[in-house]
């Protein structure tokens, strides 16, 4: 359905003047075409169904207002179909913390834990309701929270007024928080601590900065944290950006893996900077990264997410679709196509997923998130989100959906981050205060 702020001439509605064809193969689609809403609404039916998830061109000319003699110009719009019926609808929608973005999630046992808001505070989830325990009116930005414990934690802040990234820490359940360490002029996004597999504390983080990439770990003895590597070459395709992502298996924390974002700026790869894999043998304390497994310019360009399972296997998600796949022994990454078509495929996060994790208890059960965007209206996107779902440890992936969502569950807000807590108590956090849970 087409819609005018003018009554559209009738004589001028025709096949020649509104155009619709797929947008892959050019081929003109076959239908009808009908006025409605008062002469204000051009609507076309399809000669048959079109099918799921299909990107469409339609093709707008010559058309006049019922009063009016200058014909509207060309206007070409692309449009997606509605998405294939999702049989997997497995998690449902919990009441929402905020309205603004989440970026991090930790649970402490299932369906209970906290969740980072980028607009700073930290939220803890008491019965069904969000109660902010950490708010601290000079910082910017919140980007995670890890607790281990219903009592024992951290979050990681960006303190605005002195220009330098924050850890706080917690001992009695976010009742109060305390600074432990600071870094001046970065960033530190990622925070990853656990405790229980291993009987003793274990934590890393990850963040830095545009042309930076910076790791720390927790010294278990004080509850503080420390830099242990950077990573920094300038701007350019030899550059470094900020960590995104970092993952172990909870008993083998000797083996640690971790992504890097990518930079682009307005599609230019003058000042670019590719998406990076890192792995450590010895607990963090140093890394190296897989060569040959940066991110290319044209299409991926940023790393968002790495998983690292039992037996090896390292998946990366990032830009355009990517999640890919280093086997045990190897550092060949290898893509995997999830079959979501992008709306512009030279622009990264049209379609991008930011986050993988498989199950603790079970590796072979695993998660992508991420969102597309659908349309833009008025020069904003608009995007949805995606969940897939493995059961067999990322041979085959299956699109998953949420209850009482539109589109047969497929229409949610857009997705961040994943935490799995077994593997069957999962969150995924993102846009709009959404956190759903994992109840197949």
């Amino acid at each position: 359905t087409l819609n005018f702020t003018q009554a559209v001439s009738p004589s001028t509605v025709s096949g020649a003047n509104v155009i619709v064809t797929n947008a892959t193969t050019g081929f003109e689609i076959p239908g009808g075409l009908a006025l409605a809403g008062n002469g204000q609404q051009v609507v076309f039916t399809p000669s048959a169904p079109l099918p799921f998830g299909q990107t469409l061109s339609i093709r707008v000319q010559n058309l006049l207002s019922v009063d009016g003699t200058t014909p509207l110009g060309v206007r070409v719009c692309n449009v997606l179909t509605e998405a294939a019926p999702i049989t997997q609808v497995f998690w449902n929608q919990l009441p929402r913390a905020t309205g603004g973005l989440l970026t991090g999630a930790s649970m402490y046992m299932p369906d209970s834990g906290w969740v980072a808001a980028n607009q700073v505070p930290l939220y803890r989830r008491v019965g069904d309701r969000w109660e902010v325990r950490f708010n601290q009116p000079y910082f910017a930005a919140s980007y995670d929270v890890d607790f281990v414990s219903s009592q024992h934690g951290w979050g990681s802040h960006f303190d605005t007024r002195n220009s330098r990234g924050v850890i706080t820490h917690s001992v009695n359940g976010g009742s109060s928080f305390d600074t432990v360490f600071t870094i001046s002029g970065q960033l530190i996004t990622r925070l990853r601590a656990d405790s229980a597999a291993t009987g003793r504390l274990f934590g890393l983080g990850g963040g830095g900065s545009f042309a930076q990439a910076t790791f720390y770990k927790l010294n278990p003895s004080n509850d503080t944290w420390r830099t242990t590597q950077t990573f920094s070459n300038g701007f350019g395709a030899s550059g470094f950006s900020s960590v995104s992502d970092i993952d172990y298996v909870a008993k083998d924390t000797n083996n640690v893996v971790a992504t890097s974002r990518g930079v682009r700026i307005n599609g230019s790869t003058v000042i670019f900077i590719p998406g990076r894999i890192y792995q450590s043998t010895n607990a963090g304390e140093s890394w190296s990264e897989i060569a040959g497994t940066a991110a290319d310019s044209g299409k991926v360009v940023s790393y968002e997410g790495v998983a690292r399972r039992s037996n090896g296997d390292i998946y990366v998600v990032g830009g355009n679709g990517f999640l890919g796949r280093i086997a045990n022994g190897t550092t060949t990454l290898t893509r995997i196509n999830l079959g979501v078509p992008t709306r512009d495929s030279t622009d990264y996060q049209a379609l991008i997923y930011y986050d993988v994790q498989f199950a603790p208890d079970n590796d072979k059960i695993g998660w992508v998130v991420g969102s597309y965007v659908t349309q833009v209206q008025n020069g904003e996107p608009r995007r949805i989100g995606l969940i897939f779902g493995t059961t067999d440890g990322g041979a085959t992936w299956v699109r998953q959906g949420v209850r009482g969502a539109d589109a047969y569950g497929a229409t949610f807000p857009a997705l961040q981050r994943i935490e799995a807590y077994s593997a069957t108590s999962v969150w995924a956090v993102g846009e709009g205060g959404v956190v759903l849970s994992f109840h197949p």
